[in-house]
């Protein structure tokens, strides 16, 4: 009986309707989400010890993040539908004195073999190394089509015309030369850019115009004819079943990482804050996330911290330790912050946690 109505309840007009909007709404919040990792391109930047000699972790950091939005916010403008996402910041896993011959490294495959390595961990498909070199004349290289760029860091290089040089070196890594003329010349499969009307794309940073605009070159730029559409050859490739556009694969989240401190009130003659952080369940694979320390307002009362928390098989917390400066000047109650960023086969549950620096020194 129950079978026979159920039959019947599913051939009326009434009950069947809500049953494909139901189905509907179930594909249409999946697709989407198909539609972002698909478009995605991650990218693992590698910083050399050499930086740190011109600015400190966090100011580097600082000036990555704005250049990545920068490249994105020229893929917004130029409706690509691609974004830039960095998954790692970490120390470079080759010498300084290996990036000298610029053009030599990025040929030699067993230069790349360190860094390709530590990138597919990550899951990125894309590798920057920042560095300095004072004996070339660019601020920043890449092979088109290629895996590995080089950014320097200098201060001809930080400029603030400068904010755009991720998004022309990922370019060429997205298949991308600087000019019809250099396309010719290397017979690139892939497209160019170029300047019109004084405005200059992204893909060409040869001209001295003052009208540099963040954009991609798009089809109807200009009206002109037979010039290459940088738009379109990455909307292109991201259908190719080869293409890294359509290939990224992010470390699956396997649990939550969490942080906590000891407690919300430091003095500084206690010399040390600590804390833990926890994960949701322990699991069978190694397992890290990146803690970092950031200022509010303590006049750097702690040195900073910027370093990999590993969680080994089975393990489910990892004590951290951050050293305070306990120095003779009196001061307010400070705060400081201890946050958790780039996680490998985890989610963060809880990014950051706030601590209170208590002087202990009277006026």
């Amino acid at each position: 009986m129950f079978a026979i109505n159920l039959q019947k309840l599913f051939r009326t007009k009434n009950s069947f309707g809500p049953i494909l909007i139901f189905i509907s709404l179930i594909y249409l919040f999946l697709f989407p989400l198909k539609v972002a990792a698909e478009t995605a391109v991650d990218i693992a930047v590698f910083y050399t010890s050499e930086v740190l000699k011109q600015m400190n972790l966090e100011q580097l950091h600082q000036l990555v993040s704005k250049r990545t939005q920068v490249a994105n916010q020229a893929l917004i403008q130029a409706k690509v539908p691609l974004t830039r996402a960095l998954v790692a910041f970490e120390p470079s896993p080759i010498a300084q004195r290996a990036m000298f011959n610029t053009r030599e490294f990025l040929a030699n495959r067993q230069r790349h073999r360190k860094i390709t390595e530590l990138m597919d961990s990550f899951g990125a498909d894309y590798a920057t190394i920042v560095t300095t070199l004072s004996d070339n004349f660019g601020c920043g290289w890449a092979q088109v089509g290629g895996r590995v760029s080089l950014v320097i860091v200098s201060p001809k290089c930080n400029a603030g015309q400068k904010d755009y040089l991720l998004a022309h070196e990922w370019g060429h890594l997205d298949g991308a030369a600087h000019s019809e003329k250099d396309s010719a010349r290397a017979k690139l499969k892939y497209g160019v850019g170029y300047v019109c009307d004084g405005l200059s794309t992204i893909m060409n940073m040869q001209t001295l115009s003052s009208k540099k605009q963040l954009i991609y070159s798009q089809a109807d730029s200009c009206g002109k004819q037979g010039v290459a559409d940088v738009a379109r050859l990455i909307k292109e490739r991201m259908q190719l079943p080869g293409a890294v556009q359509n290939t990224a694969i992010r470390p699956e989240p396997l649990a939550q990482v969490s942080i906590s401190t000891d407690y919300q009130f430091y003095s500084e003659r206690t010399k040390v804050i600590t804390g833990w952080l926890s994960l949701s369940q322990p699991l069978a694979i190694t397992s890290s996330v990146q803690l970092y320390t950031f200022d509010i307002d303590t006049r750097q009362d702690f040195k900073p911290v910027q370093k990999r928390i590993e969680f080994k098989p089975g393990c489910q917390r990892v004590r951290f330790e951050v050293e305070l400066v306990d120095d003779l000047a009196y001061e307010a109650n400070e705060k400081m912050g201890i946050g958790l960023r780039y996680p490998k086969y985890l989610n963060i549950a809880r990014d950051k946690t706030i601590v209170t620096i208590v002087s202990d020194d009277g006026p």
